[in-house]
């Protein structure tokens, strides 16, 4: 899926293509004003830098690196909107620390900015 993604940002009209990325079920949080908003910032974008970053950070080609995280010593997780059902499930599956933001979905920073940056604050607390 992603791949086609990439196709359509390579090569389509920007404006309708986010119009479309952004009816997403991963992004079903996002009011219409919050897309109009996300469409306006991400208009002078490059569909083909889309394009290359979709292909360059699909999940599906990342490598697996659940085993060397598990062995960390130090603390690692990840934020997560709890409305995001992908990320939820990768949590589910992974089994990895993880910090839910309440009333977020995938843009959990945008979804919930005062939780985002309240768990991020705490998070890095113990290294000032």
């Amino acid at each position: 899926m992603i791949w086609a993604w990439a196709r359509r940002f390579a090569g389509g009209p920007l404006a309708a293509v986010l119009a479309d990325w952004y009816r997403q079920p991963m992004f079903s949080d996002v009011t219409p004003t919050q897309r109009a908003d996300l469409m306006r910032l991400r208009a002078d974008n490059r569909g083909a830098g889309i394009a290359a970053i979709l292909m360059a950070g699909s999940l599906g080609r990342q490598a697996d690196l659940l085993a060397p995280l598990r062995r960390l010593t130090l603390l690692f997780g990840y934020l997560c909107g709890v409305r995001d059902a992908k990320f939820s499930a990768v949590d589910e599956q992974a089994r990895l620390p993880w910090w839910p933001i309440p009333a977020a979905g995938h843009n959990a920073h945008r979804g919930n900015p005062q939780a985002f940056a309240a768990r991020l604050l705490s998070l890095l607390a113990p290294f000032e």
